[in-house]
């Protein structure tokens, strides 16, 4: 089987970078879609590997530059970050703010197009899920998520409905979701993420980022087809009580 070419968004983040690292040490090449290619360490710059794309999220002809490069899948990490949720909060006449939404509703046609039909793409526990069950912790979140950065909120609402009206047999699409991230400490064993709904037993309402690119990296080398046409929900089963 020949080695998976991953085009990655997202990949200057915390998160991203620890999912493009990992993709490299299993032998994947990685296209890296950036606005900031300076963000990427020197290391990553530098990889041959390693293809850098420098664009927006709404260039269309960069993206389909992008996308006619043939990766085996997309990983989408994309996502307002804490700074931009409180902006939105500041700034109410953001809070119709659509751009990553509009993003995917850019990307997905681009991918029919040049035949790439693999894509995993981030949400939070905002989305709900038919399957889901009764949590308080997350009810809590997100009423406080829709008081206090009701943008984001939202956002998460029409990139949920989007893939939902996506059809997965002409783009197989998974949206995973993920609560709060935090980093996996030093020294900390290494463990395997789990993956459900929201509600389940030992559900913590949180996620180590390594958990995450280990998951991903995972999904992508086995050429998964679990969770296609799923948003299963990611989380880690206990927290150090320090945290």
């Amino acid at each position: 089987m020949a080695p998976a070419k991953i085009l990655l968004f997202g990949g200057t983040g915390p998160t991203g970078l620890l999912t493009l690292q990992g993709a490299l040490e299993a032998g994947c090449e990685v296209i890296a879609y950036a606005r900031n290619p300076g963000r990427f360490p020197e290391s990553i710059r530098n990889d041959s590997r390693v293809m850098i794309v420098h664009g927006s999220l709404t260039d269309k002809d960069q993206l389909s530059h992008a996308v006619s490069l043939k990766p085996t899948v997309v990983i989408s990490l994309l996502g307002p970050a804490a700074h931009e949720m409180v902006s939105w909060l500041s700034r109410p006449s953001n809070w119709s703010s659509s751009m990553f939404s509009d993003f995917y509703r850019i990307l997905i046609p681009l991918m029919k197009e040049h035949d790439v039909r693999r894509i995993y793409a981030m949400g939070t526990t905002s989305i709900c899920h038919e399957k889901d069950l009764a949590s308080f912790s997350r009810w809590f979140t997100i009423s406080c998520m829709w008081l206090m950065a009701h943008g984001a909120w939202n956002e998460m609402q029409k990139i949920a409905e989007f893939f939902e009206k996506t059809d997965k047999e002409e783009v197989e699409w998974t949206v995973f979701r993920l609560g709060g991230l935090y980093n996996q400490k030093k020294g900390e064993p290494e463990g395997n993420v789990n993956v459900g709904v929201v509600g389940t037993g030992g559900d913590t309402g949180w996620v180590k980022r390594e958990e995450i690119a280990k998951w991903l990296v995972a999904q992508v080398t086995s050429r998964s087809q679990e969770w296609k046409g799923e948003m299963p929900y990611l989380w880690t089963a206990e927290r150090s009580k320090t945290d």
